[in-house]
């Protein structure tokens, strides 16, 4: 079997306690041309203590990651305070997956796009006890916690997340999280070994976010970043301001972990750009960095724009010409 690899896409505390889009209308975006990937669910057969041959390869892989054998200490998993608490809810506010087959089916078909040579993904839904929202296992086999995606109103998330984490736990960001993942683990980043600098984290951040907005179907840009729209459009109307306070404070070049900690990770603001920054704004930038550098250099595929010789070239800012517009 090949070797395993598993990524997570939201950092958020354990859940073990716990009780504008261009696309079409059926929640997920997807356009009603789209082929329709096989997605299958794992998580009422655990709770109802059900056998299917047909799922025994996706739940020895689940208990690969989540810790448990899937002969022996499957009826533990299923008797977890996780699959009792959640199972009901997911299942009544998934009573059938809707258009996300649909919606995965594009994204599945973008991917083949970008990276021709990659494999068929297979797909399923289960119940995470952990943070993960998003698991890939063996690069074919992707697993979505449907319990991450009850919903920004919620009553289990409620005193529990701050707001900007409940509104990525909404059934819309599926096929964003999904084709993340994917393409991030086709394509993890590679510092350089002289340091990883943030415009290196700026450029492969905006070559993910652009990879991502191209292969999900109808992609909304606020969707993308994980931004509200009224989000969207502050940091729009405030991009020279962040692009100005990034340069000034001397950050464009640092090696420094905790600079790259306060442009990139998950919080409620960036304040080290501004105080009414929505979190992540480091994102923002590197996917206008690299809107701009495909503006400015036609012919440039984001294939090479997701290689350490393109984010790691100190050049690549420069060349892209922004800042100059």
């Amino acid at each position: 079997m090949k070797h395993m690899r598993i990524i997570y896409m939201v950092l958020l505390a354990p859940l073990l306690a716990l009780g504008c889009t261009r696309g079409g209308g059926d929640g997920y975006g997807a356009p009603s041309g789209a082929g329709e990937a096989n997605i299958l669910r794992l998580e009422p057969l655990v709770f109802d203590g059900r056998s299917d041959s047909s799922a025994k390869a996706g739940l020895e892989a689940l208990g690969h990651i989540l810790g448990f054998d899937a002969d022996s200490g499957l009826h533990e998993y299923s008797e977890s305070p996780a699959v009792r608490i959640f199972t009901p809810d997911v299942l009544a506010e998934y009573p059938d997956l809707a258009g996300l087959p649909r919606s995965l089916g594009g994204v599945e078909s973008g991917i083949e796009g970008l990276f021709p040579d990659v494999h068929a993904h297979e797909f399923y839904t289960a119940i995470s006890p952990y943070s993960q929202s998003i698991y890939i296992y063996a690069d074919t086999m992707v697993f979505i916690a449907l319990n991450h995606y009850l919903g920004v109103d919620y009553p289990g998330y409620a005193g529990r997340f701050n707001e900007y984490e409940r509104q990525m736990k909404t059934r819309e960001r599926i096929p964003y999280d999904v084709a993340e993942a994917i393409i991030a683990t086709l394509k993890p980043f590679e510092g350089d070994s002289t340091g990883v600098t943030v415009a290196s984290r700026l450029l492969y951040e905006g070559a993910l976010l652009a990879s991502v907005r191209t292969v999900v179907p109808g992609a909304d840009d606020s969707l993308v970043l994980g931004f509200t729209p009224q989000q969207w459009q502050w940091a729009l109307d405030h991009e020279a301001e962040m692009w100005k306070a990034l340069l000034g404070r001397g950050m464009l070049y640092s090696v420094s972990p905790t600079d790259a900690a306060r442009l990139f990770s998950p919080s409620p603001s960036t304040g080290v750009l501004h105080r009414d920054a929505p979190g992540r704004m480091g994102r923002f930038l590197g996917l206008r960095i690299v809107d701009s550098y495909l503006d400015n250099n036609p012919g440039t595929t984001l294939s090479q724009m997701l290689s350490p010789s393109f984010y790691n070239d100190s050049r690549t800012i420069v060349k892209s010409g922004y800042g100059r517009r």
